[in-house]
């Protein structure tokens, strides 16, 4: 893959299914490196602020549209 790569992160909360915007700068065998573009807070509480770099699930990201639901 080239990168970075404009994506969204799907986060569960209390009020369902959230997307944010990341963009991907790396990936490993089972996680991306994405950096924020929006401030989002992650289930484990913590507010990750834009600009910050986290790893993530791959299966978390979308490459596509997060109004298209995968299809």
């Amino acid at each position: 893959m080239n990168f970075p790569l404009p994506a969204f992160l799907g986060l569960h909360s209390w009020a369902g299914l959230r997307w944010f915007a990341v963009t991907v700068i790396g990936e490993t065998p089972t996680r991306y490196r994405v950096q924020c573009d929006e401030s989002l807070r992650l289930p484990n509480g913590h507010w990750k602020q834009p600009g910050a770099v986290i790893t993530v699930p791959k299966h978390a990201v979308r490459f596509a549209s997060p109004d298209t639901n995968g299809q």
